[in-house]
């Protein structure tokens, strides 16, 4: 298996580094190096530069899918829709609802083969009252 798009040698290296010491990696009895959890995630609330950086160059890499992934191999979509404050919330916690679901399929899959990245987005391209 091979990163798409490819990093350098030197890059891996660090990353690993970083991954061990985060403890979502370790190396198992025949010397590999195995993930500690099968996924991560932040949960529902999270506060944290780190995460907004890491959503953004997830964004830039579906966008980058586009051109370098064959539309057979990835499903990208996109929507405009005109909807009311409160179905706009109610779409959001339909997405949150998903991800849930995807993630409990993941988590049921005993025989992983591969890395993939699902995004999701929502938001406003019209001003509106920003009240919760």
């Amino acid at each position: 298996m091979e990163l798409n798009p490819p990093i350098s040698e030197a890059k891996a290296k660090d990353a690993i580094d970083l991954l061990i010491r985060l403890g979502l990696v370790k190396k198992n009895e025949n010397g590999y190096y195995e993930q500690t959890e099968q996924f991560v995630t932040t949960g529902e609330s999270w506060n944290s530069i780190a995460i907004e950086n890491f959503q953004r160059e997830s964004l830039r890499l579906a966008a980058d899918s586009i051109s370098n992934v064959p539309k057979s191999h990835r499903e990208t979509s996109t929507v405009t829709v005109s909807v009311s404050r409160k179905c706009f919330v109610e779409m959001k916690e339909r997405l949150r609802e998903i991800r849930k679901e995807l993630l409990e399929m993941a988590r049921m899959d005993s025989n992983p083969d591969g890395v993939f990245q699902i995004n999701f987005q929502i938001f406003p391209l019209t001003r509106f009252d920003h009240k919760e």
